[in-house]
C-alpha cells in the first residue's frame, strides 16, 4: 500500500469508493466535477496493483484552519489502518502549511478522538455552518459530530512504531515584520 497526493486521473476512482458511504449517509455526495475541481485537495492510498483503496482531502478555509473531508475506505479494506494512515498524512499535510487546527464533521467521532482530536461544537466552527451547513439539505437532521484538532499539539492514541523518526509537533514561530 502506498499514501499518495491524487491525480486529476484517479477522481473516477475516489468517485466510485465514496459512493457506498454516500448510499448509507455517511458521507455527502460529490460530483466528479467537484472531486476533478478539487483534486489538490485528495490524498488517496493506492493497493499493490494502482488501485485507490481510500481517499480524503484537506479543504483548506483559511490562513489557519483546514477541514478534513471526504475520509472513505473501501469495504474490504477496513479496519487495517488505512484511515489512520490517511488522517496522519492529512495532519502532516496541515502541518507542512502552517494550518493550526483541522476540524472535521464525522459519524465517526471515537476513530478521530484516537487520532488526537477532541470533541467540539459546530458553533465554534461559525464559517463553515455558514458556507456549508446553511445551505445543506442534511441541515435539519444532520447526526455529524463536529471534532477538531490543534495539529501542533496532537498525539494520535497508538504510539508511533519503533524505528519512525518522531515529527516536531510544536507550533510554528509567528513571522515577524
Amino acid at each position: 500500500m502506498r499514501c499518495r497526493k491524487a491525480r486529476l486521473c484517479d477522481a473516477g476512482e475516489i468517485h466510485a469508493l465514496m459512493q457506498p458511504h454516500v448510499l448509507q449517509g455517511l458521507l455527502l455526495p460529490r460530483s466528479l466535477s467537484y472531486l476533478c475541481e478539487n483534486i489538490r485537495d485528495f490524498t488517496v492510498i493506492e493497493d499493490a496493483s494502482g488501485r485507490v483503496v481510500a481517499s480524503g482531502a484537506l479543504h483548506f478555509f483559511d490562513e489557519d484552519m483546514a477541514e478534513l473531508q471526504s475520509l472513505a475506505v473501501l469495504s474490504n479494506c477496513q479496519g487495517v489502518g488505512l484511515g489512520r494512515t490517511l488522517v496522519r498524512a492529512l495532519l502532516r499535510e496541515a502541518r507542512r502549511h502552517r494550518v493550526w487546527k483541522v476540524f472535521s464533521l464525522t459519524h465517526a467521532p471515537d476513530f478521530f478522538l484516537r487520532q488526537g482530536f477532541v470533541l467540539t461544537d459546530i458553533a465554534q466552527l461559525p464559517r463553515k455552518f455558514m458556507r456549508d451547513c446553511i445551505t445543506c439539505p442534511k441541515l435539519r437532521h444532520c447526526h455529524q459530530t463536529a471534532v477538531i484538532c490543534d495539529v501542533f499539539t496532537a498525539r494520535p492514541s497508538r504510539p508511533a512504531q519503533p524505528g519512525q523518526e518522531a515529527e516536531a509537533l510544536s507550533r510554528p514561530a509567528l513571522a515577524s515584520a
